[in-house]
């Protein structure tokens, strides 16, 4: 019961008519309109307090210091007594000049203003609970935005299913939030608060998942919710305490992928229906991601496929460089291991070395198997390839980083080489890493108009052409894994 500013009603009242006011619950007073008790009449009131609580009505009493008490019950929304509203008279001889008070009269004032208490009473309640409402809203929607942003990506992961389950347990304050998808055991997670004690938690959220089957294998809506386990004889065998937990779905244009899920041993609140509402939405994005994920990773296989096909189209026009494109692919990899790229460069650089020569596929035949040097037409229009390569990549997104080095890696470090002309530092460093290995298969490589020179050649002239062709530091990247073991550079040559 809250007595926040009910002093002033009392006082207003008692400005008007010869009573003191008070409110009145079980431990006390809680609201005065003054304490002061010259009379030592306010020895008396803990006592009609009491009385008034047990007959739950208006009460009247006389008592032997010439003074009058008067008491009535204050209710709260459930009809209960939640305090009392008492007043006393003290009959002295400047009361004696004003009305004494009227039995009649002072109900009806006591009514009033029992009535004015309750009815701010009830308004502080609607208040509390609607900005209760607004800040467990404030709350989810914080949750939703929060989730929504990460798990809108192409990079879903099992850390992120993890990170998003523990947000939903913090803010709507839950034992255990579950994931469980049969099929994608790496989005499989189980958070719980560290006061939760139950054995074999996977096999616990198992159990429950096959009761929500077998108790409602439809699921219309797409959802279960069980706010007391001891109302069912199918839950209550789970666990010795009962519980409430909500499972929701996880589906995708009728593709099912798993279970969403909450439970909590906390039996003085139910599962509200916000946090039916949040998780539902929440089930619904992970849903799409999963789909988008899966159709991400369809079309990577199938680019995967495209690029495969291109490579099997430059090798069949080019007869005498069958494999080309491997071995140069297998080489750059070795030196990016060498130099320590991480992951997401890496894979940029695979495609880049795989498709450095895709531009071959507009050059004619007859240049490309050429038994003779060439002219220089003819050597314009292979020089033209990088270009040409650069712009069959440029529709493919999924490949568009890898255009710098296919665009560049027959640029020279000392900037005589082509198509731009640039030099050192300003060639992408993908380009540079592909040129170092397109230089040495190129001459180890047998040609229409000449025979492959021998590994320990090639090695040489890579070494002689450094700082004027190729990178020097990246020479010196390649003479380390060509000392530790020629092999390596050897496991593309019968591709």
């Amino acid at each position: 019961m809250k007595s926040t500013g009910f002093e002033e009603i009392l006082s207003g009242f008692s400005k008007i008519s010869p009573l003191k006011f008070e409110i009145w619950n079980e431990k006390g007073v809680v609201g005065s309109c003054d304490l002061e008790d010259p009379y030592k009449v306010r020895q008396f009131l803990p006592g009609m307090a009491a009385r008034v609580y047990a007959a739950e009505d208006f009460l009247h009493e006389k008592n032997p210091k010439d003074s009058e008490l008067f008491g009535l019950p204050l209710f709260n929304e459930e009809d209960s007594v939640a305090g009392v509203l008492l007043a006393y008279f003290v009959n002295t001889r400047t009361n004696k000049r004003k009305t004494d008070p009227d039995l009649g009269n002072t109900k009806v004032i006591l009514a009033k203003i029992a009535g004015l208490i309750e009815e701010r009473w009830e308004m502080q309640n609607e208040s509390d609970t609607l900005i209760s409402e607004l800040d467990k809203s404030y709350e989810s929607l914080h949750l939703y935005s929060n989730v929504a942003t990460q798990i809108k990506t192409l990079n879903f992961s099992s850390q992120m299913i993890l990170h998003l389950l523990n947000e939903i347990k913090d803010n709507i304050r839950m034992d255990m939030v579950f994931s469980i998808m049969p099929d994608r055991p790496d989005y499989s997670e189980i958070v719980c608060s560290e006061e939760i004690k139950i054995k074999d938690e996977p096999g616990f959220v198992a159990s429950l998942i096959k009761a929500v089957e077998k108790s409602n294998k439809e699921l219309d809506e797409g959802y279960f919710i069980l706010n007391n386990s001891a109302d069912s004889k199918l839950f209550s065998k789970l666990n010795k305490d009962p519980f409430r937990f909500l499972a929701v779905k996880i589906i995708h244009n009728k593709n099912f992928f798993g279970w969403l899920g909450i439970f909590s041993l906390n039996m003085d609140d139910i599962i509200k229906r916000s946090e039916l509402r949040l998780l539902v939405s929440i089930a619904e994005q992970i849903g799409v991601v999963i789909a988008n994920t899966d159709l991400y990773h369809n079309l990577e296989e199938f680019g995967i496929n495209i690029v495969k096909s291109l490579i099997v189209t430059i090798e069949a026009k080019d007869v005498y460089t069958g494999g080309h494109s491997e071995r140069v692919h297998h080489i750059t990899m070795l030196m990016a291991k060498a130099l320590g790229i991480n992951e997401m460069d890496t894979k940029i650089l695979n495609w880049s070395a795989l498709l450095h020569d895709v531009g071959k596929i507009g050059i004619p035949e007859s240049i490309l198997n050429k038994p003779a040097r060439l002219d220089d037409k003819e050597y314009e229009t292979i020089k033209n390839h990088p270009v040409k390569g650069a712009e069959i990549i440029a529709p493919l997104e999924y490949l568009s980083e890898s255009i710098p080095g296919v665009l560049h890696h027959h640029e020279a470090y000392d900037g005589t080489g082509y198509p731009s002309r640039i030099k050192g530092e300003q060639i992408p460093l993908f380009s540079r890493i592909i040129s170092v290995a397109d230089t040495f298969d190129a001459i180890t490589s047998d040609r229409a108009y000449r025979k492959g020179a021998s590994f320990e050649k090639g090695h040489a002239i890579i070494n002689e052409v450094s700082g004027t062709q190729l990178d020097p530091d990246l020479v010196q990247i390649f003479n380390r894994i060509y000392k530790k073991s020629k092999n390596r550079l050897m496991q593309g040559r019968n591709i």
